[in-house]
């Protein structure tokens, strides 16, 4: 009986069928998988194909074992009966089953807000909460007003397509209102300084408002999070404001913020990084257009990646060889990675010893002194490309100079390590600094380095280029990843 089953189960090709069926099924659950990954899809749809895909196995078995023979059959009353039943329990289990939702907590911050206006109400408020009408004249501000409208028509069209270019492959949504509409939802945000100057200012006023931006933006954050199907981590606000100096001219600049719920639900705003101003009768300055793209894409890529900061070389394992300590576990890192290796000196901090790291920067100095020494020429060819420092020339960088340049390059620095040994004993001295003087010193000596190799904790970097033939790697160089 047993054999004249399979005999028939043969006959009817149900084995062909059903693995025809599997294979089928993997490639769709693949193809899912994919579409999951390259678009930012929710798992939930693997889960549900998985499920769908299993559990209509029973009709795929009935419809094989009774039409999978060659020539006509007829429909039975398995057939007839048990794939609707079959196809009625997965539509129920679909509707009422809740493990397909499960709830997962979003702690990536990779999906932004970002909102670039220019409002006279805004501009007010600022300065009437921040400056005097006397601070204004120190600073030579004789009026203050929006940029155009046709400029800012212009921002809205450029910005960001050129924010989108510089964030695709970066696995981050960059979100900004479309039209005027849109962007009316966002004037529940106010400047961010003046945020800061009402909190030292007017406590009570302060809380009041506090407590509406809170009710607003949670309203608001709400509503784009089910308009987009995804949680948006941060909201950034860009106010532009034109600025007449006397003696100066006009030049454009903003108040930049941040905002963002903690994971206890409070509202947390600030605001960092270096302060804009376009002169608009400079041509050299950086427009305005170009410089918000630049701050939107680096503020976005800070918050997803805490910034490009990696960690710092904890071992000189060769003359091209290093072991970083990675400090910034946000950051995926792969072999072949690019990373930047630069040199920063830190002073008066408990944790590193500070006669090493004075003898560091002064063995910095003395290498490229005596490279300098014996290439003096590298002054004029190359602009002395990452040397210590700038030192002033009463001459022209040429090769016909070359004797006064070298003379004013070894005096200058001469006076620098001079200045570095006093510095030394400032801060040795218990008397003058009581063991909390602390300082830091950034240089422009940087490597690049590809990963070799990287583990849990460590990565092991072979350095593959160095902006200055004097440059060695030191333990306690900050390492970046190279993000573009």
């Amino acid at each position: 009986m047993k054999k004249n089953f399979l005999k028939e189960i043969l006959h009817r090709r149900v084995p062909q069928i059903i693995g025809s069926y599997v294979i089928a099924s993997i490639t769709l659950v693949g193809a899912l998988d994919w579409m999951v990954t390259r678009y930012g899809l929710s798992g939930t749809y693997i889960t549900l194909a998985i499920f769908c895909l299993i559990s209509i196995i029973p009709s795929v078995f009935i419809l094989a074992y009774f039409h999978g023979a060659p020539g006509k059959d007829e429909w039975t009353k398995i057939e007839k009966y048990g794939i609707p039943v079959n196809v009625l329990f997965i539509g129920l289990a679909i509707f009422f089953g809740k493990s397909f939702e499960t709830e997962v907590v979003d702690n990536i911050s990779d999906t932004f807000y970002y909102y670039i206006d220019s409002r006279q109400d805004i501009i007010d408020s600022y300065l009437d909460a921040v400056y005097s009408e006397s601070q204004l004249q120190e600073m030579g501000i004789e009026k203050a007003e929006v940029v155009s409208s046709e400029l800012l028509e212009e921002i809205w069209d450029e910005v960001p397509p050129a924010i989108n270019a510089k964030l695709v492959h970066k696995n981050i949504n960059a979100f900004t209102p479309k039209n005027k509409k849109d962007r009316k939802q966002f004037y529940i945000l106010p400047s961010v300084d003046y945020y800061r100057a009402l909190s030292k200012k007017d406590t009570a006023a302060y809380n009041n408002l506090d407590s509406q931006v809170k009710n607003d933006l949670k309203d608001l954050d709400e509503q784009l999070d089910k308009q987009h199907n995804i949680n948006i981590d941060g909201y950034m606000t860009m106010y532009l404001t034109r600025l007449k100096f006397k003696d100066a001219g006009w030049a454009i600049t903003w108040d930049f913020g941040y905002w963002y719920f903690e994971d206890n639900g409070e509202l947390s705003w600030g605001s960092w990084g270096e302060d804009f101003m376009d002169f608009e009768d400079n041509p050299d300055d950086v427009s305005i257009k170009e410089e918000l793209v630049n701050k939107i894409a680096e503020t976005v890529e800070y918050e997803k990646y805490g910034g490009a900061d990696l960690g710092n070389v904890d071992e000189i394992l060769s003359e091209d060889l290093v072991s970083i300590e990675i400090k910034n576990n946000k950051i995926n890192i792969l072999k072949g990675n690019k990373l930047i290796q630069y040199r920063t000196y830190y002073y008066g901090y408990d944790h590193i010893d500070m006669d090493d790291m004075f003898d560091r920067e002064l063995d910095d100095i003395n290498r490229e002194v005596e490279f300098v020494k014996d290439n003096p020429l590298y002054i004029v060819e190359t602009d002395c490309q990452g040397c210590y420092g700038e030192y002033p020339y009463d001459k022209e960088i040429k090769p016909e100079n070359i004797e006064y340049l070298l003379e004013e390059y070894l005096k200058f620095y001469k006076t620098r390590m001079d200045s570095l040994k006093n510095y030394r004993s400032i801060l040795k001295d218990p008397y003058i600094n009581h063991g909390n003087r602390k300082g830091t010193r950034a240089v422009f000596k940087k490597c690049t380095l590809e990963v070799v190799k990287v583990t849990d904790t460590q990565i092991i970097a072979k350095i593959i280029d160095k902006n200055a033939p004097f440059i060695i790697p030191k333990i306690h160089d900050s390492v970046y990843i190279v993000i573009d």
